[in-house]
Protein backbone atom coordinates (compact mmCIF):
# COMPACT_ATOMS: atom_id res chain seq x y z
CA UNK A 1 0.00 0.00 0.00
CA UNK A 2 1.59 3.15 -0.64
CA UNK A 3 -0.61 6.87 0.08
CA UNK A 4 0.79 9.70 -1.99
CA UNK A 5 2.67 12.41 0.39
CA UNK A 6 0.14 14.88 -0.04
CA UNK A 7 -3.01 12.67 0.92
CA UNK A 8 -0.89 11.35 3.98
CA UNK A 9 -2.26 11.80 7.78
CA UNK A 10 -5.86 12.19 6.04
CA UNK A 11 -7.09 8.07 6.99
CA UNK A 12 -6.41 6.88 3.94
CA UNK A 13 -4.27 4.48 4.32
CA UNK A 14 -6.34 3.23 7.51
CA UNK A 15 -9.34 2.86 5.46
CA UNK A 16 -7.20 1.12 2.84
CA UNK A 17 -6.41 -1.16 5.50
CA UNK A 18 -9.53 -1.68 7.08
CA UNK A 19 -11.10 -2.53 3.84
CA UNK A 20 -8.47 -4.81 2.76
CA UNK A 21 -8.98 -6.49 6.24
CA UNK A 22 -13.54 -6.97 5.85
CA UNK A 23 -12.46 -8.51 1.99
CA UNK A 24 -10.12 -10.86 3.84
CA UNK A 25 -12.67 -11.78 6.14
CA UNK A 26 -15.74 -12.03 4.12
CA UNK A 27 -13.40 -14.72 2.11
CA UNK A 28 -13.35 -16.72 4.74
CA UNK A 29 -9.40 -15.19 5.47
CA UNK A 30 -7.79 -16.67 8.70
CA UNK A 31 -5.35 -13.31 8.85
CA UNK A 32 -3.79 -10.47 6.88
CA UNK A 33 0.17 -10.51 6.46
CA UNK A 34 2.02 -7.20 5.96
CA UNK A 35 5.46 -6.35 4.81
CA UNK A 36 6.05 -2.52 6.48
CA UNK A 37 6.36 -0.08 8.98
CA UNK A 38 6.17 -1.71 11.65
CA UNK A 39 4.81 1.78 14.08
CA UNK A 40 2.52 2.49 11.72
CA UNK A 41 0.79 -1.02 11.30
CA UNK A 42 0.93 -2.06 15.63
CA UNK A 43 -1.72 1.30 15.67
CA UNK A 44 -4.03 -1.66 13.61
CA UNK A 45 -2.96 -4.83 15.85
CA UNK A 46 -0.40 -5.90 13.47
CA UNK A 47 2.29 -8.08 15.46
CA UNK A 48 5.55 -9.81 14.59
CA UNK A 49 4.89 -12.80 12.38
CA UNK A 50 7.28 -14.44 14.30
CA UNK A 51 5.42 -14.81 17.22
CA UNK A 52 3.57 -17.38 16.10
CA UNK A 53 6.21 -18.95 14.56
CA UNK A 54 5.59 -18.02 10.81
CA UNK A 55 8.38 -16.72 8.82
CA UNK A 56 8.46 -15.21 5.25
CA UNK A 57 10.18 -17.14 2.52
CA UNK A 58 11.95 -13.76 1.86
CA UNK A 59 14.61 -12.57 3.21
CA UNK A 60 12.98 -9.48 5.24
CA UNK A 61 13.50 -7.46 8.65
CA UNK A 62 11.80 -9.99 11.44
CA UNK A 63 10.09 -6.34 12.55
CA UNK A 64 8.41 -5.53 9.40
CA UNK A 65 6.49 -8.86 8.96
CA UNK A 66 3.94 -8.55 10.29
CA UNK A 67 0.60 -10.69 11.30
CA UNK A 68 -3.15 -9.70 12.43
CA UNK A 69 -5.42 -12.82 12.78
CA UNK A 70 -9.20 -12.05 12.03
CA UNK A 71 -10.66 -14.04 15.02
CA UNK A 72 -9.73 -15.78 18.19
CA UNK A 73 -8.10 -18.71 17.83
CA UNK A 74 -7.48 -18.01 14.11
CA UNK A 75 -3.62 -18.89 14.13
CA UNK A 76 -3.79 -21.71 16.30
CA UNK A 77 -1.59 -24.65 14.98
CA UNK A 78 -0.75 -22.53 12.20
CA UNK A 79 3.53 -22.03 11.66
CA UNK A 80 5.34 -22.14 8.71
CA UNK A 81 6.68 -20.18 6.04
CA UNK A 82 4.48 -17.54 3.73
CA UNK A 83 5.12 -17.41 0.65
CA UNK A 84 3.58 -14.54 -1.55
CA UNK A 85 2.07 -15.00 -4.94
CA UNK A 86 4.07 -14.35 -7.96
CA UNK A 87 2.54 -11.23 -8.45
CA UNK A 88 4.15 -9.24 -5.70
CA UNK A 89 7.51 -10.23 -7.18
CA UNK A 90 9.81 -7.40 -8.28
Amino acid sequence: MSVSVSYQSKGIGGEIVNELEKRAQKGNGRFVSILGDPTYYARFHYVRASKYQIFSSDEVPDEAFMIKPLYAQALQSVQGTLRYSTAFEL
